[in-house]
């Protein structure tokens, strides 16, 4: 039975190879060696590019970032409104508005 075309196909080559991906990168993890992939870009319809991580390299830097949470929380400030917990779009906007006497 043949399954559709995944959407993201740079994404199924890592899952393809999960086991021997998964060997390597713990291991240059481990030993303070990787190295983040070049960007790849690809040019939109409207002639802008865009730039995209290696799946790889994602995985790496979701990893850090949610290991890395907790510890370098005090340091952002509450007023970085992309953060989760800092108030998003509605927070941004009334930050922007000015102070009801």
């Amino acid at each position: 039975m043949q399954t559709a075309a995944p959407a993201n196909p740079l994404l199924s080559s890592l899952l393809f190879d999960w086991d021997r991906i998964k060997e390597r990168l713990s291991e240059t993890l481990r030993f303070g060696n990787y190295l983040l992939n070049p960007l790849k870009r690809f040019t939109r319809k409207n002639k802008r590019p865009i730039l995209q991580y290696a799946p790889e390299d994602t995985l790496v830097l979701r990893t850090l970032a949610d290991l890395l949470k907790e510890d370098i929380a005090p340091c952002l400030s509450k007023r970085c409104t992309h953060l989760k917990g800092n108030g998003g779009t509605k927070g941004a906007v009334f930050q922007g508005l000015p102070k009801q006497p």
